[in-house]
């Protein structure tokens, strides 16, 4: 009895993104890149694990194929979504916001004195001052802190 070997090309989808090339004395395949195995023109596909390719991507593209733009500014992180069809920059928000962080935040100047915290609120900001500081940028002390303050008392 013979044993017949499957034609493992004839399988669906074993080279999604190129093509097939079987090896019938062995039953083995390789796969094989086209010209739009990679979507980026400046990708370049890699068939040297045979079974798999693998596109390396231009700077600021992403995925299997390179199919996704990622364009974020001003040293933003590129987050490709859970979907892998989408991505998202993730902004150093003490400097930049924005969709592309391609917006200066107002934090950036370190606005804040004396241990303020900088809170981005839209274009604005407000400052968070520690305990013994008050003013719009924790500018001034607190006289409350050093003489506190003594409650008036009504006697009638």
């Amino acid at each position: 009895m013979t044993l017949k070997l499957v034609d493992p090309c004839r399988l669906s989808n074993i080279c999604p993104y190129g093509d097939c090339l079987s090896f019938p004395e062995n039953g083995s395949f390789a796969c094989q890149c086209r010209s739009n195995t990679c979507l980026s023109p400046q990708a370049v596909c890699d068939s040297s694990k045979l079974t798999k390719l693998t596109c390396k991507c231009p700077p600021n593209r992403y995925g299997e194929q390179c199919e996704l733009s990622c364009s974020c500014q001003n040293g933003g992180r590129c987050i490709i979504q859970n979907d892998n069809s989408t991505t998202l920059c993730h902004c150093d928000e003490s400097r930049f916001y924005g969709d592309k962080c391609e917006n200066i935040s107002p934090c950036a100047s370190q606005p804040c004195y004396m241990g303020g915290t900088c809170i981005r609120n839209g274009t604005r900001f407000v400052c968070n001052c520690p305990p013994n500081r008050i003013g719009s940028q924790c500018e001034k002390n607190d006289p409350c802190q050093s003489s506190p303050c003594i409650g008036y008392v009504l006697f009638l």
